[in-house]
């Protein structure tokens, strides 16, 4: 006999007895009488020109308290090998258009929920907020919201400094104007740099140098790198794109090499902290670089060989499978990813539901499980970035609440009732989503996992788990690999509306209940 239930809505809580809940990063349950405040006029987040960028003080732009990130860097684990196919040591950088525009950004979200928002951050270790246009600024910061919900997760984040070509608007008195040293031996443009981030929270810059230089330009270059390298704090860093080389000159080499290994390290002097080739590479092209950097006593996953995913996202000539050594799960380098928004930007603006499906198709393996082996023979294709990495967790401490909001949705609720209508984003709210994306147990059941905004408790959205079960029988959704140290004084509480019994499971490490 067969049980049909429509959904169940999940809200997880984890906390010690004795410790009271409070409101702790947007992430518990928020009493009933505070209200959502409204801004009349609503803050935008930064951008620059050089001298804008050299003119800017903080306490003189009545923005910049809005784009300041209030949330430190997490802490993550690592997951272990659950498959001979998945790498321990390769990382994954995401170059994503966080934001339509590089102007007109508003700082702390809007009415609408059209919105990049991005949630599978166990799977990359970086992102770079790019942007930046010959017509807006070059040089730009993330968005605060940005930089909350990416630190949440453990994934430090990178602003753009953008050098476009001069076709495309690039004008290189910038790069004149960005390289000026002081007479004391100083780059004012890396201190205004380094200032910056650490008023604004983010973790350091993405430097793409596209103008034809001068070899004045590229001694220059090489000296702000290390400038800037002795005088920021130890958490931040730059990630330099391979464009210019030791002349000045723009000559993509899609590789690591002798012409552009002096932006990357030269003797002792670490010069960047990881480089991003150009797209254009083969599969020598990756040994080589792989060969180069362990020459220069460097980590091979410091470079990431680039895919520009940008125009045609799964369906790309490229695959991440390519980096693989033959026949092994082994990573060459680091995977780096251009222009994964596609998955917004695919026919998706305004079918959150195609969203959805182009991101699990991006991000998860075909059958929609991290976990299961990718087998060599099945590596034509897009694989799923889940198949060639182990996954990460930020769950390591108590209290741990969340309500599964992404971040946008068609109603703000507050404990199981509309408090503001309309819809709305705001990335800086969204919760820490699952490890594990829907990992459902399909021996007696077909349900199925997805996010829904009809019936929320707190924030825009919540997880819903719909579909056909049959009689005494039990469905197990994997949601969280954890770091928790855990007692008898512990609780775990779960929120949830549904017509089947709901019931919260805690593994040791894998083993038992």
């Amino acid at each position: 006999m067969k049980t049909i239930f429509s959904s169940i809505l999940l809200t997880l809580v984890i906390v010690m007895s004795n410790f009271p809940v409070k409101a702790q990063e947007n992430l518990t349950t928020i009493e009933a009488n505070q209200e959502i405040p409204t801004i009349e006029e609503r803050p935008y987040a930064s951008h620059f020109f050089v001298k804008d960028f050299l003119e800017w003080e903080f306490d003189k732009d009545p923005d910049a308290i809005h784009n300041v990130s209030t949330v430190s860097l997490n802490s993550r684990i690592q997951g272990e090998k659950v498959n001979d196919y998945q790498s321990l040591d390769g990382r994954v950088a995401s170059l994503a258009i966080v934001n339509k525009n590089t102007s007109g950004t508003p700082s702390q979200g809007s009415t609408k929920k059209e919105i990049y928002n991005f949630t599978n951050w166990q799977y990359i270790d970086v992102l770079v907020a790019w942007a930046g246009s010959a017509g807006e600024g070059i040089i730009v910061p993330p968005s605060s919201d940005i930089t909350d919900i990416a630190h949440r997760n453990g994934v430090p984040v990178l602003g753009t400094v953008f050098f476009p070509p001069i076709a495309y608007g690039g004008k290189d008195v910038w790069l004149d104007e960005f390289l000026v040293k002081g007479e004391n031996g100083n780059f004012p443009v890396a201190d205004k740099m380094i200032e910056m981030a650490n008023i604004y929270g983010f973790d350091g810059w993405f430097i793409n140098e596209e103008i034809d230089g001068y070899p004045e330009h590229g001694k220059l270059f090489q000296e702000f790198l290390d400038y800037y390298n002795q005088n920021k704090p130890n958490h931040q860093e730059i990630m330099w794109y391979d464009a210019m080389t030791e002349g000045g000159k723009v000559s993509w080499q899609n590789q690591l090499n002798r012409n552009n290994e002096m932006f990357f390290q030269t003797g002792e002097q670490r010069r960047s902290d990881s480089m991003f080739l150009n797209f254009w590479w083969n599969n020598g092209m990756l040994k080589n670089s792989r060969d180069k950097a362990i020459k220069l006593n460097r980590d091979p996953f410091d470079v990431y060989a680039g895919i520009d995913v940008q125009g045609s996202g799964i369906n790309t000539r490229y695959s991440p499978n390519t980096l693989r050594f033959d026949n092994s799960g082994d990573l060459m380098l680091s995977l780096g990813l251009y222009g994964p928004d596609w998955t917004l930007r695919d026919g998706a603006n305004e079918n959150v539901e195609k969203y959805w499906k182009n991101e699990q198709d991006f991000w998860i393996n075909d059958n929609g499980d991290p976990r299961q082996a990718s087998q060599p023979s099945t590596w034509g294709g897009w694989p799923g970035i889940s198949s060639l990495v182990v996954e990460k967790s930020a769950v390591t401490s108590l209290p741990f609440v969340t309500n599964f909001d992404v971040g946008h949705g068609d109603n703000q609720y507050q404990n199981g009732k509309v408090v503001k209508t309309g819809t709305f984003n705001n990335r800086s709210i969204q919760d820490l989503l699952p490890t594990y994306k829907w990992i459902i147990d399909q021996k007696d059941n077909k349900m199925e996992a997805s996010f829904a905004y009809e019936e929320v408790f707190n924030g825009g959205s919540s997880i819903l788990l719909a579909g056909e079960t049959f009689k005494n029988s039990e469905t197990k959704v994997d949601l969280y690999a954890t770091d928790l140290k855990l007692t008898d004084n512990n609780k775990g509480k779960i929120v949830y509306k549904g017509d089947a019994e709901v019931s919260l499971v805690l593994k040791d490490k894998g083993l038992t209940d």
